[in-house]
């Protein structure tokens, strides 16, 4: 089902696209959680998507927002589907940890066309695939790598406690992320948000090199006329490294310009 939600689109259609997308999202949950979809399930389903659609309808550039829905990896093929050749330009599904690397990796080509120009998907349960799935989509891309603006992949859902359980199993955990922060910086000049909390990237193999990576991001090290310039925003919290590993990321934010929050 695609969202044909262009701005001359009537409310009934909109709605219509809308109640079928989540249709097909509640089968696809119940699918891969193995448990029978019901109509009570349903109602549930598609009253908590009508809720977090509540005012967007009107706005441009306007975001699809699927938060905490307990989708899964089926998911991402059909939201990539309902979103191709819409006029959504950001996209959120946040806590959905059972989406995982296959369910997000369906929806790279939205912004690899350059469609999707913020993408929130912290605690979807990425794993060691995405990150590099993701750079090759961006340098594959023509114009969508220079479009983004809002990369969001880390966080933990606002009801985990810090340390538990749920806080685990509901956070990424990134792997071989120094490739996709050096395209980012090569490839993705106007990005202005950039969310790496709670994926524990200090105990990444290329742990490291991620930080000497980062630095190159914001405008430092070796490449003071590169990186993303435009960056206001990165957020490292709760990722295991201590200030001693970090020496290269905080030598070269004397060159971020534009950076107000760290």
């Amino acid at each position: 089902v695609r969202l044909l939600l262009c701005h001359s689109c009537m409310d009934a259609e909109l709605q219509a696209a809308r109640e079928a997308l989540a249709r097909e999202l509640y089968a696809y949950r119940c699918g891969d959680s193995g448990l029978a979809p019901t109509r009570h399930g349903l109602n549930l389903f598609l009253a908590a998507v009508v809720k977090q659609a509540a005012g967007t309808e009107k706005a441009a550039g306007r975001t699809l927002r699927l938060r905490g829905l307990q989708l899964g990896p089926r998911s991402g093929k059909a939201i990539a589907r309902a979103l191709c050749g819409s006029d959504f330009g950001g996209l959120d599904l946040f806590n959905n940890p059972s989406l995982g690397d296959s369910g997000a990796a369906a929806l790279l080509p939205l912004l690899g066309s350059g469609q999707i120009t913020s993408v929130r998907l912290g605690a979807c349960g990425l794993r060691s695939a995405f990150a590099p799935a993701l750079s090759r989509a961006l340098l594959a891309s023509q114009d969508g790598a220079q479009l983004l603006t809002s990369l969001e992949l880390g966080g933990v859902p606002s009801d985990a406690k810090i340390g538990s359980e749920a806080e685990l199993s509901g956070a990424n955990q990134l792997r071989a992320i120094a490739g996709l922060l050096e395209t980012l910086a090569e490839r993705c000049t106007a990005l202005e948000v950039l969310d790496l909390s709670h994926n524990a990237l200090g105990e990444s193999p290329d742990a490291d090199a991620a930080v000497s990576a980062l630095a190159v991001l914001i405008g430092g090290g070796d490449a003071a006329d590169g990186g993303c310039k435009a960056l206001a925003s990165l957020s490292l919290a709760c990722n295991k490294y201590d200030l001693d590993r970090l020496a290269p990321l905080l030598g070269a934010l004397s060159y971020a310009d534009s950076l107000t929050s760290l």
